[in-house]
């Protein structure tokens, strides 16, 4: 079973979110001027803290883990590139 959530998240370097086990993110966007992360989700699973990394063009990247691309987002002439930052 799967149902599509929402999660608003800040333009900031890293971040933690609690997302159910299991999930899939499909999509980074604005939605009314918020960052909006969205994913399939079975929101009966066990809930995980997942380690979000928003990093702006021209930025040195700093992390100690293996970055998955959830998507690049464009707002006010700037860009931003979001990941799911993985441990190793």
């Amino acid at each position: 079973m799967g149902v599509i959530y929402k999660y608003p998240i800040n333009v900031v370097d890293s971040q933690m979110l609690v997302m159910p086990e299991g999930y899939k993110i499909i999509k980074a966007d604005f939605q009314n001027q918020v960052l909006t992360i969205w994913a399939i989700v079975n929101p009966v699973n066990k809930l995980l803290d997942v380690k979000i990394r928003v990093i702006e063009t021209g930025h040195t990247i700093f992390c100690d883990g293996e970055l998955n691309h959830i998507g690049t987002v464009q707002e006010y002439n700037l860009v931003w590139h979001v990941f799911e930052e993985e441990e190793i």
